[in-house]
């Protein structure tokens, strides 16, 4: 376990990533997107080829993904197999990736010593494991995934359950910069770790997501063998559920004490309920303890039987719908980039001259700034990408003159309160509308967000006013481009300055329209 559960983190671990092959239909190449929808199995190369199979939702094309989710299946044989909708509860992990704009990945473990496919975590003495050097090949999975898809560490979870979940907490130990937060199912830490990084735990404080069923006959809640069948103790010792949940929030300078708790009783026949603690802080420990559940990781979609060597599940909660409510919150706010996208890489009007963007600003008086967006007739747009700004989807309002140049970004939050206590954000026929009279945080007052099922019909309107907006000096160098962006990956852009004859711009006010 972490070495006498220090005070100090261990210094930021930087490793060399491995490289990795490109897969055998050409995929992370070219200008196209670096998978087709659906399920395809690259090849990795650290020390030999190894397989890992990525799932991408049908219509993300060449979007960016919200985020890459790294899936580990358990020790036992089941390797890929976990990936096949309807045959194990880590599929659904596929159903959110299609709601939510993901892609998943699973990697193929190493043959252990009895012919079976798992992983080589921190247990000393698990005498199974096949002994390669899986944090490596880990390293190189997610060394292509983020090279693929152009994203941040931050950006990059892993989840896992029992040998899986092992693995995530090994990879956590000894690669932790690389990834944002782990999901952990069914797995505790080794009682006897393996020296160096295994024993200390993660180069630093990382969110951790924890679930167990209570009567686990494989990974022994209060601790002891691992899926000791036939006895022996082959597999290692680990220590119990709460100790491993204890271990992380010591490094994650939590309280013990829960700062939230709930109850959830769904399936009145299964083993219990599942009960929810929540420790919150900048690096947040979640726990489910599954009352009286066994092995299997729990799943409302996907059953699976009794068997007294894994026990009975709990169908109260989904494995991969908690993990990903706490993965969520974990991703970046919206950040405008220093320039404008490229406008074949975001939506676009449809019809000249349909977008309006007016700016008046007054330093004598900041108070007396106004800002107006309007972009109608625009492009197919759909509720996905809108997304769901009542619960988690931002908005960011971009602004750029043509130097190109960031001026101004202005942001809308997901969900909050404003007026009253009323939220922020409403649901209206075919989009979303906002309303903030207290102008938070930077300004912005009202914005509609509508769907638009046919080419020309979709549109987005953003107001502001007063002295939070961000000051701008006028008038602007042309042409001046606006860009909406959404933390589902959607983009709306428009530029103005240029082909419309009738635009202002001088010391007092810019207004044009543009396309």
């Amino acid at each position: 376990m972490f070495e006498a559960l220090r005070v100090a983190l261990l210094a930021s671990f930087l490793g060399a990533l491995a490289c990795a092959s490109a897969s055998a239909d050409g995929a992370g190449g070219g200008s196209g997107p670096p998978y087709p929808g659906g399920t395809t199995d690259v090849i990795i190369e650290h020390g030999g080829p190894r397989r890992a199979r990525v799932y991408v939702p049908a219509d993300l094309g060449a979007a960016t993904p919200r985020a890459v989710i790294v899936v580990l299946h358990g020790g036992g044989g089941e390797g890929l197999d976990v990936s096949d909708p309807g045959g194990h509860p880590l599929a659904v992990f596929r159903e959110v990736a299609d709601r939510e704009r993901l892609v998943v990945v699973y990697p193929e473990g190493s043959e252990a010593r009895d012919g079976r496919l798992g992983w080589t975590d921190c247990r000393a003495d698990n005498l199974q494991a096949s002994g390669e050097d899986d944090v490596g090949f880990l390293r190189a999975v997610v060394a292509r995934m983020r090279a693929d898809y152009g994203l941040a560490a931050e950006r990059v979870f892993m989840a896992g359950t029992s040998n899986g979940g092992q693995m995530t907490m090994a990879f956590a130990a000894q690669a932790g910069d690389e990834i944002e937060a782990i999901a952990v199912g069914n797995a505790n830490l080794p009682e006897n770790p393996l020296p160096g990084e295994c024993t200390n735990g993660p180069p630093r404080a990382i969110p951790a997501l924890f679930v167990h069923g209570s009567a686990d006959p494989a990974m022994p809640f209060e601790g002891g063998c691992v899926a000791n069948v036939g006895g022996g103790c082959a597999r290692g010792r680990v220590v119990g559920a709460t100790a491993t949940r204890d271990a992380y929030l010591a490094l994650n300078g939590l309280s013990s004490t829960p700062t939230r708790t709930e109850t959830v009783e769904v399936d009145l026949t299964d083993p219990g309920p599942a009960e929810h603690f929540v420790h919150d802080g900048a690096f947040p420990v979640e726990w489910w303890r599954l009352g009286g559940a066994g092995h299997p990781p729990p799943s409302r979609l996907v059953f699976v039987p009794f068997s007294p060597l894994i026990g009975s599940q709990n169908r109260d909660v989904e494995f991969a719908e908690i993990a990903w409510d706490f993965f969520e919150t974990r991703l970046p706010v919206i950040d405008c980039p220093a320039t404008p996208s490229l406008p074949t890489s975001c939506l676009q009007v449809s019809d000249p001259l349909k977008a309006l963007f007016q700016l008046k600003a007054d330093p004598l008086d900041p108070a007396r700034a106004q800002v107006l967006f309007k972009w109608t007739k625009g492009e197919i747009v759909t509720m996905t990408d809108l997304g769901d700004p009542t619960v988690s989807t931002g908005y960011q309002v971009c602004v750029y003159d043509g130097s190109p140049k960031l001026l101004a970004s202005m942001s809308l939050p997901a969900g909050g309160s404003c007026k009253s206590g009323k939220p922020c954000w409403k649901t209206i026929s075919g989009g979303f509308q906002y309303r903030d009279d207290e102008l938070t945080p930077d300004g912005l007052q009202q914005a509609r967000v509508k769907e638009g099922l046919a080419e020309g019909k979709s549109s987005l309107q953003f107001k502001g006013k007063g002295e939070l907006l961000p000051l701008v000096t006028l008038p602007l160098a042309v042409p001046v481009t606006v860009q909406v962006s959404n933390s589902e990956g959607a983009c709306w852009t428009a530029s103005f300055g240029v082909d419309d004859p009738k635009t202002r711009n001088d010391s007092g006010t810019f207004k044009g329209k543009g396309h």
